[in-house]
């Protein structure tokens, strides 16, 4: 599948994803679907980690690290978006925009 156009986030809306939410997969899940909106649910695999400048990298990663403290204080704060997170390699991107990897779909059968 084509890489898709680079998406500009809106910072409250990634804030409101952290205040709704208890759980850490959770989060992470509503930003892959900020940035993949109607097709997150059919992707089957995707190649590589969607791209942000360091700064987005520092600010998602301290907003992690904070959400862990409170919700879950016995892991590595901020472990899952180190694991599962954006490529901080976007260096080209303005604050908040991200460019997507590329996806393949799942096949209808």
């Amino acid at each position: 599948m084509p890489q898709q156009a680079v998406i500009q986030l809106n910072k409250a809306d990634i804030e409101k994803l952290f205040a709704e939410f208890s759980h850490q997969v959770d989060v992470v899940i509503g930003l892959y679907r900020m940035v993949y909106p109607d097709v997150w649910d059919k992707i089957s695999h995707m190649t590589g980690f969607p791209k942000v400048n360091e700064h987005t990298t520092e600010e998602l990663f301290r907003m992690f690290i904070d959400f862990d403290r409170k919700h879950h204080p016995n892991v590595v704060n901020g472990g899952a978006w180190l694991s599962h997170g954006f490529s901080s390699s976007g260096d080209h991107l303005a604050d908040w925009q991200v460019e997507p990897c590329e996806y393949e779909l799942k096949s209808e059968v």
